[in-house]
Formats: structure tokens, sequence, C-alpha cells
């Protein structure tokens, strides 16, 4: 007959690791993507609206990086910043994969 008291401890031990430190559980890919779905949402292939960056918007950047460089914090809290559009230094895919509610397909 097996002894099955190990197993349990073993069992037990692992529970009580999980528990202190959650970071250990990964959820496999297929199964987030099956809850996604379950929940309503859908997978959706998505242009990028970011685009490299050329050697004239590099020259600008640092241009005005040069401007910037002395400023103290009190000159930075009165900046509002309305445009946080994403840039790329390199040309990679335009398309990248969201998750979205079913029918919010042209909701931004």
């Amino acid at each position: 007959m097996t002894n099955i008291s190990h197993y349990v401890h073993a069992g037990i031990e692992l529970l009580l690791r999980l528990f202190l430190d959650p970071s250990l559980l990964q959820p496999a890919q297929g199964w987030c993507q099956r809850q996604l779905c379950i929940e309503g949402f859908m997978k959706v292939v998505c242009m990028r609206g970011s685009q490299p960056l050329m050697s004239r918007h590099r020259r600008d950047r640092l241009q005005w990086a040069q401007q910037h460089v002395h400023w103290t914090p009190d000159h930075w809290r009165a900046v509002l910043f309305m445009d946080e559009s994403r840039f790329s230094l390199e040309s990679d895919s335009r398309y990248y994969l969201i998750w979205r509610e079913a029918g919010t397909h042209y909701h931004p």
C-alpha cells in the first residue's frame, strides 16, 4: 500500500508557497485567452499608429531636449503634456494584438 502522507505534505507545502508568493502562479496563455473569450472579449489585430523616427525627427527632439535640459521641477510642473504618442527608433511590425469587448470595435 502506498503511503500518501508524503504527497499530502508536499501538496500542503506547495499551496503554502503559492499563498505566500502569488507571483509563482503563472496561468497558461491559452487559459487566459479562453477566459477573455468567455468574458466577451475578442482578439483584434490593429495597425500601430507609430511611425519610425526620421533623422529630422531625431534632430528636432535632440534640439528640444538640449533647450530644456536645465529646467527645474518648478518649470516642469507648469507643463501640461497633451500628446503622449508612441514612437519607434526602428522599423518594426506595424501590427499588434489587443483584446476588446464585443461591439466596441471602433471605440478608442
